[in-house]
């Protein structure tokens, strides 16, 4: 080692940056293999799969509604606003009807999906209009992202059922990647801590 470096790391102790790379590596070991089991599951049962999604979507719905009550009792008066206890208490009862009735919770989340994509569909097609009255070169291009994002919608529409089981797809491929990319990544680090 460098005579540059403090006493303590001459003696042939590990280096705290070594020890971090050693956590590292097991860390990104268990997290690969846990987002690939989940991408497999989301693959092989993707029903099931939409439920389990639609439970935690309702719990985080729930938890999110519970504390924004307890905060707007606990703040000053003058801090309080009754739109903000109005929307804690829908996202407390929202949550807890997901968790409930999951179907209903899934086939919801597929609805906000659907008039998301209307949304930014429409947006794009009124932006490149208005970028084409300022002059923009390449204004038919965010129109025609607008005119497929509004296609994509009217299809997600027709067959909502597919959205539902697309979106849990793309979650389940999406884990599978990340879990395969963070395992590399750990061989990487062992690698370069060699």
């Amino acid at each position: 080692m460098s005579s540059t470096q403090p006493n303590e790391y001459r003696s042939g102790q590990v280096h705290p940056f070594e020890e971090m790379k050693d956590v590292s590596r097991v860390w990104l070991f268990v997290q690969g293999a846990l987002s690939l089991i989940v991408g497999i599951v989301f693959l092989a049962a993707p029903i099931k799969s939409a439920f389990v999604i639609a439970i935690f979507f309702g719990a985080w719905l729930a938890v999110t509604g519970f504390t924004g009550i307890i905060a707007h009792f606990t703040r000053d008066k003058d801090l309080r606003s009754g739109w903000g206890l109005f929307s804690s208490i829908m996202s407390l009862l929202a949550g807890i009807v997901a968790m409930i009735q999951p179907g209903t919770a899934a086939f919801a989340i597929t609805v906000v999906v659907i008039a998301w994509g209307f949304a930014m569909g429409f947006g794009y097609i009124t932006s490149s209009f208005q970028f084409k009255k300022l002059g923009a070169r390449y204004w038919w291009a965010i129109l025609i992202a607008g005119i497929v994002a509004v296609g994509v919608a009217v299809v997600m529409a027709a067959v909502p059922g597919a959205t539902l089981l697309g979106l849990v797809w793309t979650i389940g491929i999406f884990a599978i990647v990340d879990g395969v990319s963070e395992i590399l990544l750990g061989f990487r680090v062992k690698k370069s801590a060699n």
